[in-house]
């Protein structure tokens, strides 16, 4: 069977919360999920970012986002949903996500997946310094995102 859908994780792991998104991934790699499914734990990539998605079906990114909600909730927004909404990715890419995968959509729109969620996890901006280390709600987020993608993906 060929790999179909690709999960990623992005973020640092110096800068605290930052790193839900790639935490949220090792804790997947510890579950038996589907032989369709690839898991990349991505850390900043930037528009390297096309490259990782080039050529699957579907995409689930998973990151830090700095929102009025509660530090560790966890919400799903769409492509289109991304574009109008008031969330702030909380990592230090090159350019930010919805930047990235406009442009992905707009040059190389036949190689990204049809499909793609990003799978947001509610942060704080006083959690993203450099040198802290991951906080009980950033844990509690990435255990709770880490969740709701098994489901998703039918494990």
């Amino acid at each position: 069977m060929s790999v179909e859908t690709v999960v990623i994780g992005c973020g640092s792991l110096l800068r605290g919360d930052d790193a839900v998104g790639l935490l949220a991934v090792e804790i997947l790699q510890k579950k038996a999920l589907p032989p369709n499914v690839r898991l990349v734990a991505s850390g900043l990539p930037g528009l390297g970012l096309l490259d990782l998605l080039a050529g699957y079906e579907t995409a689930l990114l998973v990151d830090a986002v700095l929102t009025d909600g509660p530090a560790g909730e966890v919400f799903e927004l769409c492509l289109s949903e991304l574009e109008g909404s008031a969330t702030r990715f909380a990592s230090v890419h090159d350019l930010a996500l919805p930047e990235v995968l406009a442009l992905g959509y707009l040059l190389k729109k036949e190689e990204m997946p049809q499909k793609l969620v990003i799978i947001g996890i509610s942060v704080e901006q006083g959690s993203l310094v450099a040198g802290q280390p991951l906080s009980a709600q950033g844990l509690l987020g990435a255990e709770k995102a880490a969740c709701l993608i098994a489901k998703k993906l039918a494990v």
